[in-house]
């Protein structure tokens, strides 16, 4: 499996490859939606992880671009903010699932099916 890993704090990222364990064989990283975005054309990873809040590009339109270039995308929100908005956002933009960083463990299953 491949997984995009795109946030701005390298540590969250490899708490993720963490929890991720042996289910992942390739990662790629990105430290904004701009690199994401660039990366998903690239690669077309199984799975993207996204963080909302990042400079040059946030999340939320990283998100709606990767769907517009592949609709089959599976993105997977992973963020500090915690407001109704940003999930309805997060929707709106294409992902289906919308974690809350402190509640990160519960990440590892939908990285280890």
């Amino acid at each position: 499996m491949k997984i995009l890993l795109v946030d701005d704090n390298p540590k969250v990222r490899d708490m993720v490859k963490e929890l991720a364990g042996n289910s992942a064989n390739i990662f790629y990283e990105a430290s904004n939606g701009t690199e994401a975005v660039s990366l998903y054309k690239q690669h077309q990873p199984d799975i993207v992880v996204m963080d909302i809040e990042m400079e040059k590009m946030d999340g939320l339109i990283a998100t709606r671009m990767i769907y517009d270039y592949d609709a089959k995308a599976n993105v997977i929100v992973l963020t500090n903010h915690s407001d109704p908005f940003f999930r309805e956002a997060a929707l709106r933009a294409g992902s289906h699932i919308f974690i809350e960083k402190n509640n990160m463990l519960s990440i590892r299953s939908l990285l280890c099916n």
